[in-house]
C-alpha cells in the first residue's frame, strides 16, 4: 500500500496519533526505520522555538513545552507523565513487566 521513498519514514501528525499509526502501518511501509517526529517541524520552519540546551540537557522539553503552550499540552501531560513515573517505578523497583496492547 505504502511504498518509501527514502531510508526512513517520518509521521509528523502529533503525539499520541503518530504513535498510533506507526503501530498500524509499519508492516506495510517498505522503510527500515519509521519515526514520530511530532512538532519537529515547526521547530525547523520556525513557527516555534525549540527549548533552550539547559532543558534538554536535562529532558525537560516536556515541561518547557508545557509552559509556552499549556492550553494544548496539559491534557496530555496530566494523562501519560503520571503513566510514565508509573511504569518507571513498577517495572524498575518492582520488576513488573508491562501489559501488551
Amino acid at each position: 500500500m505504502f511504498r518509501a521513498l527514502a531510508e526512513s519514514c517520518l509521521v509528523a501528525i502529533g503525539s499520541p496519533l503518530q504513535k498510533y499509526w506507526i503501530s498500524d502501518y509499519a508492516r506495510e511501509i517498505d522503510a527500515p526505520v519509521l519515526r514520530g517526529v511530532g512538532g519537529t517541524f515547526d521547530v525547523v520552519a520556525g513557527i516555534k522555538k525549540d527549548a533552550p540546551l539547559w532543558v534538554r540537557k536535562y529532558a525537560l522539553e516536556w515541561l518547557y513545552r508545557l509552559v509556552q503552550d499549556s492550553k494544548n499540552h496539559w491534557k496530555r501531560y496530566s494523562i501519560t507523565i503520571p503513566w510514565l513515573l508509573a511504569t518507571f517505578f513498577l517495572e524498575g523497583v518492582c520488576g513488573l513487566k508491562p501489559r501488551k496492547r
